[in-house]
This record gives C-alpha cells, sequence and structure tokens, in this order.
C-alpha cells in the first residue's frame, strides 16, 4: 500500500488542495433562469440559493419578512421572479412594459443596503490613486461618466455591479490585517521605510561562563563505562553460577524438566469441540443466524420501497414538503441573524434585535400556517377514505375497516419535522424577554 500510493502523491496533494478550497459566494440572481414547460413557466430554487439572496440582497429579506405568511412562500417567490424589484436588482433595465405588482413595486425605491457592516477605515496617508481620480484637468471640469450624479434609472447595470461585487467583497477575508488608527505617526513611520536598505540586524546574545565544561562532554560517559567493568571485573564467577543453578533449582524442581501437560491450554480442546458443534449444518446456531439474515435482508428492501413513495416526504404532499423545507431555511437564518446581534452585546443593535424579534414571531405563524394547510391536507384524504368506504359498503354490502389513524401527514408530521426549529424559536424569543424584563428593571435604579 505504502508503494501504492508514493508513486501518487501529486494525486494526494491535488485532493487535500481541492478538499480544503470551499467555493465563494456569487451573484445568485444571476444564475437564475427559468424555462418553460408545457406553456407554464417554472424555476426550480434551493434553500442555499435562498440564503445567498438574503445575505446579497438584505431588501429581499425585509420585503419577505413583512408579508409573508400574508403570502405563501410560493405567491411570493413567483410574484418575486416576475416583479420589477427582481429585474432592479439584477441591474435590468425596467420597462413600461414589465408587469406591476401592488406590493413589490412598493420597496423599488427603499434602501437596498440594509443592515450592511460599515466599512473598515482606511487610512490615506499615502493616496496616489486619489490625486489620479480627482484630477479633472484632462477632461475639463466635467468628470467622466461614471463618476457623475445620476438617477439609478440611468445606469441601473454599473451601479447594481458595484454594490452587489462591495457586498460579495465584505464577505470574504483579507489578505492583510485591518489598518489600526492607534498607531498614529509609528504606523506611518514604518509605512515609509525603505526595508531593503537596512543592515542586518545586530543579534542580542547572551554569553554563558560555564567553569567546569569537561562534565559536559563525551569524556564523562567514558569514565562511567570504565568505572562500570571495573565492578563487573570485581565479582566472582563460581558465586554467580551458583546463585543461578539455585534460582533454576527453586523454579524446576525435577531436575531442570517441566511437563509439557502444563504448558498446554486447558480450555483448547473444548473450544475445538465448540467450534465442530458450531459449523455442523442444521444446527440451532447456524438456524438463528440464517433467520437473522433473511429478516434483515426484508427490512432493508422495505424500507427501499417505502423509500420511493410518500414516506419521504412523512406524508405531505410534495409542493407542501417544498413549502416547508423553504420555512425551514428561511427561519434558521432569521434565528442566526438573531443570535448574531443578541450575543453581540452593543447597545446600538437593540432596535435590529427588536426588529429581529418581531421577525421571529412572523416566523412561528408561517410554520403554524404550514401545519394547518397540512392538516387540511390530511383531513381531504381521511373524507376520500371514508367515502370508498360509504361506497364499498352501498354498492356489496361489506363494511370496510379503516385504519384514519395510520393516514400520514398533517399537523403532527409538521410539528414532529420542525420540533427543533419550533423549540429553537421558543428559547430565542424567551431569552429576549428575560434580558427585556431584566432591563426593565434596572431602568428606575438608574
Amino acid at each position: 500500500m505504502t508503494q501504492f500510493w508514493s508513486t501518487r502523491l501529486h494525486l494526494l496533494r491535488a485532493h487535500a488542495i481541492e478538499r480544503s478550497q470551499t467555493r465563494g459566494s456569487y451573484n445568485v440572481l444571476s444564475t437564475l433562469k427559468p424555462r418553460v414547460e408545457d406553456s407554464v413557466t417554472k424555476l426550480n430554487i434551493s434553500k442555499e440559493q435562498i440564503q445567498l439572496i438574503f445575505n446579497q440582497h438584505p431588501l429581499v429579506k425585509r420585503v419577505y419578512d413583512e408579508n409573508v405568511p400574508k403570502l405563501s412562500e410560493q405567491q411570493f417567490w413567483s410574484r418575486f421572479f416576475q416583479s420589477r424589484l427582481f429585474k432592479k436588482l439584477r441591474g435590468e433595465r425596467i420597462s413600461e412594459t414589465d408587469p406591476t405588482d401592488i406590493i413589490l413595486d412598493k420597496y423599488l425605491k427603499a434602501d437596498e443596503s440594509g443592515n450592511l457592516p460599515r466599512d473598515a477605515h482606511v487610512p490615506h496617508f499615502l493616496d496616489l490613486a486619489g490625486n489620479e481620480v480627482n484630477n479633472s484637468q484632462r477632461q475639463g471640469n466635467r468628470p467622466d461618466l461614471d463618476m457623475r450624479p445620476s438617477s439609478v434609472e440611468k445606469v441601473p447595470i454599473i451601479r447594481t455591479l458595484n454594490s452587489l461585487s462591495e457586498k460579495i467583497m465584505a464577505n470574504v477575508a483579507p489578505a492583510d490585517g485591518e489598518a489600526d488608527g492607534k498607531t498614529g505617526e509609528d504606523g506611518t513611520y514604518n509605512e515609509l521605510q525603505l526595508r531593503d536598505l537596512r543592515g542586518d540586524e545586530e543579534q542580542q546574545r547572551i554569553l554563558l561562563n560555564v567553569k567546569d565544561q569537561s562534565r559536559f562532554f563525551s569524556s564523562h560517559s567514558k569514565t562511567a563505562e570504565d568505572e562500570q567493568n571495573k565492578l563487573f571485573a570485581q565479582q566472582d564467577p563460581n558465586q554467580i553460577l551458583g546463585q543461578l543453578r539455585g534460582d533454576l533449582e527453586q523454579n524446576l524442581p525435577e531436575g531442570g524438566a517441566a511437563p509439557l501437560g502444563r504448558l498446554v491450554e486447558p480450555q483448547e480442546e473444548d473450544d475445538e469441540d465448540q467450534q465442530k458443534f458450531e459449523d455442523v449444518i442444521g444446527s440451532r446456531a447456524n438456524l438463528k443466524r440464517a433467520s437473522n439474515q433473511i429478516l434483515e435482508a426484508i427490512r432493508d428492501r422495505r424500507s427501499q420501497t417505502e423509500g420511493s413513495g410518500n414516506a419521504g416526504t412523512y406524508g405531505l404532499s410534495t409542493a407542501l414538503y417544498d413549502r416547508l423545507t423553504l420555512t425551514h431555511a428561511t427561519t434558521t437564518e432569521f434565528l442566526h441573524q438573531f443570535w448574531q446581534a443578541f450575543l453581540s452585546g452593543n447597545a446600538d443593535r437593540a432596535g435590529e434585535v427588536a426588529s429581529l424579534v418581531e421577525s421571529l414571531n412572523r416566523a412561528m405563524e408561517r410554520i403554524k400556517s404550514v401545519a394547518q394547510d397540512a392538516e387540511t391536507e390530511r383531513q381531504v384524504e381521511v373524507d376520500r377514505l371514508k367515502q370508498h368506504a360509504r361506497e364499498v359498503l352501498e354498492r356489496t354490502g361489506r363494511k370496510l375497516k379503516l385504519n384514519l389513524a395510520g393516514v400520514a401527514g398533517g399537523e403532527q408530521a409538521v410539528n414532529r419535522l420542525l420540533g427543533p426549529t419550533i423549540r429553537a424559536l421558543e428559547t430565542a424569543l424567551a431569552k429576549y424577554n428575560q434580558a427585556l424584563a431584566e432591563e426593565m428593571k434596572e431602568m428606575p435604579s438608574a
């Protein structure tokens, strides 16, 4: 095995590099392209793409939070991808022929930046590029087209791409550290230094004066070895041989001989008999092992056949299960934003925390809405089974025995699937209410 991989080290290195690299953020809206099937426009979107949309466009997260569950998830995303707001965020020009939307058109002039972090402080002590940009003598007093202040509708693609590029680069780890404004003149002096012209720095060494250095070298070990040889030379060989004979007679009293029967394991013959008994065809142990293998194969086959039906969606329809998955993804994103703001300890983000608490309450309402629709869907299936039983009774006179409790889906399935998410919402709201109550108690004393 070692010889095999020794000739393929380049493959191992390439695999390690591939595993260590992670895909960066990208413009997710530009990758979403609807397709037409049977004269119907369809568009598939995953929960990862939804999270990227929320991260890159905080305005979309705000629109979603304020209008769902008034609108269902499918209705919201269907109207969003056909709206003028979607074209604006993609950087496309909005025309008069584009369809209007009463709800989404209100956000066309809203602040697209949302709650983005502020830019880091960049010192301009050495800013030669700024002098080049501010030099307007080359083109007269009027700046270039890209530098002119204009409305959003005139140059949408440039503004959109610049804004999106800033958001994507804000999430990339910087190659160098942030500039520290506390260094002052020392930091500026370090920037101006020409390190290539420096000489070699003098090493600060501490001199150690050792008086007796001989004991640190090999002469000491050689002296110890000579002393040990002298001790062995002084011993009497006859005395040592007598001690060895006494030890042998004490441990082996029969003239140094030992019966071989004592050296054999007493359980060896019993183990061989047991192995022969287990290998007998038709024995009880073999029959038990065979029955266990057959039952295990039946269980695996049953799980595979059930996985191809509604068992994968836990009795829910495909549309409702997709809606549940989308609700779970968006709720997880709001929880992530809440805990980041709540645990930051920044008093300036108190308003943001209060807004996120309202979003968590609306997320709980969305989960309840999905549970109600799932229960309605299950009730339709129960009514269909009852109607079928009545038809069979009228036609044949035979009464069917219905197992209505075995009908999957409904509110119980939703609560079981989203149980951890519901408990996470309750925990977040309880922590916020507890912190708010403690703050209200401290208000009069302050």
